[in-house]
């Protein structure tokens, strides 16, 4: 078997990830011409070391991956739906990536029976210039918000939110400032989100 370094396992599942989801959109383009439901899917890639292989007893095998790699992926996977983004990866997966592709970071999240955070970001192919100016802009705007700089940071991800156009990230972050403003965060706190739901 071809053994890859974690930069190129990296590279190739989020490749693996991003053809998934042109394949699903243009089926969904056949969906739709022939008045049929689009199909819906969300994608979460982690990295780690997990067991693989034939796991069971002699009444019932299967083989499968196991471990808290491949449970962080799952759950990742569920943030899909609340983060309006069809692919996201975790931080072990960007720091591999090598800036191969464009990503955004979208918030840091515990995860259901977690206490510890993990940052989750987007990704795509490519990335048109306004897009890559407001992504840059919104990773500023982050930066404000986890520095307590929430007015700041509020104003910044307006700007982020007017280049991409109703931008839901953008929004849930203002969102959160505006609650901070209010009633601040306590000492020590991170900027991690608890998550209660798969």
């Amino acid at each position: 078997p071809t053994e890859f370094s974690d930069h190129e396992t990296a590279v190739h599942s989020v490749r693996a990830g991003l053809g998934m989801l042109k394949a699903i959109d243009a089926f969904n383009e056949s969906q739709k011409d022939r008045g049929l439901t689009p199909f819906l899917t969300g994608i979460g890639i982690n990295f780690g070391r997990a067991t693989v292989g034939n796991i069971g007893s002699e009444q019932k095998m299967d083989y499968t991956v196991i471990g808290d790699p491949v449970n962080l992926a799952s759950r990742v996977e569920g943030q899909t739906k609340i983060y309006q983004e069809s692919l996201i990866i975790t931080q072990s997966v960007q720091y591999r990536l090598n800036q191969k592709f464009p990503t955004r970071l979208l918030d840091k999240i515990a995860v259901k029976g977690k206490v510890e955070g993990v940052r989750i970001y987007t990704v795509r192919d490519s990335v048109d210039p306004n897009t890559e100016k407001a992504w840059k802009l919104h990773h500023q705007a982050i930066s404000l918000f986890y520095n307590r700089h929430f007015k700041q940071a509020i104003q910044a991800f307006r700007e982020v939110d007017s280049m991409l156009g109703d931008d839901f990230i953008a929004n849930m972050f203002i969102e959160r400032a505006r609650n901070y403003l209010k009633a601040p965060p306590p000492e020590g706190w991170e900027g991690v989100e608890i998550k209660k739901e798969k």
